[in-house]
């Protein structure tokens, strides 16, 4: 998979596996199960994030006939709504039809939702 978007923010399949396994741990710390960056990646494709020709950041994507489902991403750029894209850009090249992702994250659920991505479920808890 890579990237055909036309902003400066690419994303490419990277040819460091451990490298960017190393840039996707900043994932870790917001784990709530305790699962680690490396568990999480298993079995998807890891994609470099690149803006200004320097690598600033990691994505594994696990791809199941056309869907396509955004497991895990961490990046130290300023581009992410525009590596997102080439991101989507790229999935939908490869022949995805629907790009996914989960996140616990809230604040990120609005800024999705005005680019185009829409709630598919809530899951909500308490401890009691």
């Amino acid at each position: 998979m890579a990237s055909t978007d036309k902003s400066s923010a690419t994303v490419v399949r990277t040819i460091d596996g451990a490298a960017s396994l190393a840039r996707l741990a900043a994932v870790d710390r917001r784990s709530v199960d305790g699962s680690t960056a490396a568990e999480i990646a298993e079995g998807c494709e890891l994609l470099d994030v690149i803006e200004a020709g320097r690598v600033v950041g990691a994505v594994a994507v696990s791809i199941d006939g056309n869907v396509a489902t955004l497991k895990a991403a961490a990046t130290t750029g300023t581009e992410t709504y525009e590596a997102l894209g080439a991101l989507e850009a790229a999935a939908k090249d490869a022949g995805a039809v629907l790009l996914g992702m989960f996140t616990r994250r809230g604040a990120l659920v609005p800024l999705l939702v005005e680019r185009g991505y829409r709630i598919r479920s809530i899951e909500l808890e308490k401890d009691l």
